[in-house]
């Protein structure tokens, strides 16, 4: 494992040489710290390498709770967020050396970001789809094509990203595997493309990646078409990521109206947080509450760019117990981290950012079904928690203990409702952070 790893780096190293002699206008940079920190996660896992299926792309790809919606599959996530395809050709190899019996690929939605013309993306997926053929012949290749946006609403940073352009590139992806004789995908037009060509709103969180609904349709598919294994059609209904009702909206539009004010300490998360009476807590300080009662990992992600433009300067974050009350899967949820904590990184990476672990309940006390029987989740999701905040070299805070009884239930004392925290709770919560130095 470690040889491919150091191959790898050996050819960042000669690609970053050659391509310096190339216009200023093309970025084909990759090898940033996530992109390394990642190589370095894939290096350590051993997967079984029977009927193995590979996923490779960017973030749309790395987000993809691949093994639950194809159960029984043997897949693993190849996804880098901020990939591109200069990136791929890079760390091809290491996906080829586990001999996948079939490879999925979809990349180049960053390439388009960067202003990098289309046929130099053709020509890297040539590369691509050469080196498989040169060191894995019996593989299977798909070329899956490059997803629509929806144009209205998608950030600015993403403006060079047209339907047009996806549209030019999907069709040179096709010619692509006709030439080399893949198997190509069209997500684009038969999954993902609303009556306009544009990214169906239901299926997306910014306009540019997707909910869980959109990972469930592309792989229904895939399925559907006999590409990859079964998908029970159950779970469909059983998954409620929403989170964009009308209190949700009215936090938003008060969020939205409220001037930017730099270098505060902010605090994210759900109704846990938006109770704290954080600025009697901590006097002195600007304190930006960006707590929603009954928001989930969906909501926070669809809201990064307002958290980003204030660049605080210590950010809490403790989401995830909405999530589990849905019924949520555990990888989703944490899936929906690392994507946050990308965001948060490129966006804002001056911001000391602290992870919260999800605290206990009392379910002696709790009243909704929906919160019962979710203390072994908490334990599994706390755990998922502090292993992406170690990937990412952040600080995990463990407060779950905290708050915990001896049977690790949530303190009577501390609770009305076994669920949300009575004021001395904070008043014990901001102890433990000043103690520790986190303020």
């Amino acid at each position: 494992m470690r040889k491919w790893l150091q191959a790898g780096i050996v050819l960042m190293a000669l690609h970053t040489g050659a391509i310096a002699q190339q216009k200023d206008e093309i970025d084909s940079s990759y090898a940033n710290g996530y992109y390394m920190e990642r190589m370095r996660f894939f290096s350590r896992l051993q997967p079984s390498t029977t009927n193995l299926v590979a996923f490779v792309g960017n973030s749309i790809t790395e987000a993809g709770p691949w093994q639950e919606v194809l159960p029984g599959v043997n897949v693993i996530n190849r996804g880098i967020s901020g990939d591109n395809s200069w990136g791929v050709l890079a760390r091809i190899d290491s996906v080829l050396v586990l001999k996948p019996a079939k490879i999925f690929l979809m990349i180049g939605v960053n390439d388009l970001k960067r202003g990098t013309p289309v046929e130099y993306i053709a020509r890297n997926y040539e590369r691509i789809v050469t080196r498989i053929r040169q060191q894995q012949p019996q593989t299977r290749i798909f070329l899956q094509s490059v997803l629509p946006v929806a144009e209205q609403g998608l950030a600015a940073i993403y403006q060079k990203i047209s339907n047009k352009r996806v549209s030019i590139l999907n069709d040179s992806l096709r010619q692509v595997a006709v030439r080399y004789n893949c198997e190509y995908v069209d997500l684009n037009r038969e999954v993902f493309s609303d009556a306009n060509g544009q990214l169906k709103k239901e299926l997306t969180t910014d306009n540019l990646h997707l909910k869980h609904a959109g990972y469930l349709e592309w792989a229904a598919y895939l399925t559907n078409k006999g590409l990859v294994g079964s998908t029970p059609a159950a779970k469909t209904n059983q998954i409620d990521s929403s989170y964009n009702n009308t209190y949700y909206q009215g936090r938003m539009e008060l969020f939205n109206s409220l001037p930017v004010v730099k270098n505060g300490i902010l605090l994210l998360g759900n109704s846990i947080t938006e109770r704290g009476p954080w600025w009697e807590l901590l006097p002195g300080e600007t304190v930006l509450n960006r707590g929603i009662g009954g928001d989930n990992t969906f909501g926070v992600l669809a809201r990064l760019e307002g958290v980003a433009k204030a660049e605080p300067r210590k950010l809490f974050l403790l989401i995830g117990i909405n999530d589990l009350s849905r019924g949520l899967p555990i990888p989703v949820i944490l899936n929906n981290y690392r994507r946050i904590l990308t965001y948060l990184r490129q966006n804002t990476p001056r911001t000391k950012i602290y992870v919260q672990s999800v605290l206990p309940l009392n379910e002696a006390v709790t009243q909704p079904a929906y919160l019962k029987n979710k203390k072994d989740s908490i334990l599994t999701l706390n755990k998922g928690i502090q292993q992406i905040a170690a990937e990412f070299g952040l600080t995990y805070l463990n407060l779950h203990p905290l708050f915990a009884d001896k049977n690790g239930d949530l303190k009577k004392e501390l609770t009305a409702d076994g669920i949300h925290l009575r004021p001395p709770a904070y008043v014990i919560w901001v102890d433990y952070l000043r103690k520790n130095k986190y303020l």
